[in-house]
């Protein structure tokens, strides 16, 4: 699976490009605050419907203007063209996802068709900051693949939702309603064991790979692992029903839900059990990102029969030679490879094949070298 053309109109600085890329590696470089990482982010607007830097799309659209465009075509996959329209107006977002000129009104009907893995500064959050965002991670890997899952836990959460509404309701004693939360309960304990036995099989398989990438980045150094950890002591239905039960009264009082999915962690361990976030440096912190990045690659290429397009934003100032060239070596072999930054001279690209350049002039104006 590889890019062959990226066009983009009114995206951020952009008003309308349109860009040919090789299928091996793609270089783009540019001066700061140039449009580089936004290349990027039509990218992942298009493979993910949503911006890797976590913004709304009110903020995507080219200032000055109500509405953008990105489409790209794809070769060597089963899919070939995919559009995304959107337009802001009167306060309100109204997007539009299109493959292969068909409408796709459910994400489960688009998502994991084109796949992406994007390297970025913020990864490091993954390793280092709170549970929400790991999850948020792992939910979006792991359902590229599982659409079962994706659906699962999009009723999870409309169910989450409408239990903490009651919750709310009944501590403020608007109603009495104790026999609909026996309802809600069996309804939420469904879809949590299904996401938490999904989650234990992904992490059990996926370690392997992130352990395996970190030992060849860092030339086996002592590299971490993974452990989901559950709120739940059991992860079937009846178990979850019973422990949901002992805590309904704290549930009640704080109006919200304090067991499930939604308050769950993967936690970072070296092998001597010591919290990774806790004690690693900001190097080995850096390279666990990339390592799980590599191990996310690995897993979708494996699970989906494709190759995912990598796309690299500006990270290899924060890596050292070594740890760039083992990173490159790595992912290039088999992969469509985008990748941006500001000094042209971070890598050696020439030691690679089909390799083609970019140059990105502020004002929106992409230079093909």
């Amino acid at each position: 699976m590889y890019i062959k053309e990226l066009a983009l109109r009114n995206f951020r600085n952009y008003e309308s490009i349109s860009v040919d890329f090789s299928p091996g590696i793609n270089f783009i470089a540019g001066p700061n605050a140039a449009g580089k990482t936004n290349i990027l982010e039509a990218v992942s607007v298009i493979s993910n419907l949503r911006s890797f830097r976590n913004v709304p799309d009110s903020e995507i659209i080219k200032w000055g203007d109500n509405t953008y465009f990105c489409s790209l075509v794809l070769g060597d996959s089963a899919c070939e063209k995919f559009e995304i329209g959107c337009s802001f107006q009167f306060d309100k977002i109204q997007k539009k996802a299109k493959i292969d000129g068909l409408i796709k009104k459910r994400i489960s009907d688009y998502y994991g068709k084109f796949l992406t893995v994007i390297f970025s500064p913020e990864d490091l959050s993954i390793t280092s900051g709170p549970p929400d965002i790991r999850r948020k991670y792992f939910d979006a890997v792991i359902s590229k693949v599982d659409i079962e899952y994706l659906e699962n836990l999009n009723d999870f959460k409309r169910i989450l939702a409408a239990r903490n509404k009651l919750l709310r309701d009944i501590r403020e004693k608007k109603k009495n309603r104790s026999a609909d939360l026996e309802i809600w309960d069996n309804m939420f304990a469904q879809r949590a064991s299904i996401i938490l036995k999904k989650r234990i099989e992904f992490i059990l398989m996926f370690n392997e790979s992130f352990k395996a990438s970190g030992a060849r980045i860092s030339e086996n150094e002592d590299s971490p692992y993974i452990e989901y950890d559950s709120t739940f002591s059991s992860n079937n239905n009846n178990g979850i029903i019973d422990e949901l039960l002992k805590r309904r009264d704290k549930d009640i009082f704080l109006a919200s839900t304090g067991l499930g999915p939604h308050r769950d962690d993967y936690v970072i361990f070296y092998k001597d059990r010591k919290v990774f976030k806790n004690s690693a440096s900001q190097g080995q912190k850096r390279t666990a990102a990339v390592s799980l990045k590599i191990a996310e690659c690995e897993f979708l290429e494996r699970e989906a029969k494709q190759r995912p397009v990598i796309l690299i934003d500006d990270i290899f100032g924060e890596l050292d030679e070594k740890r760039r060239n083992k990173m490159m070596d790595i992912i290039n072999d088999r992969n469509q490879v985008i990748i941006t930054a500001v000094n042209q001279d971070s890598i050696q690209i020439e030691d690679y094949s089909c390799v083609q350049r970019f140059y990105v002039l502020p004002g929106g104006i992409v230079e093909r070298l």
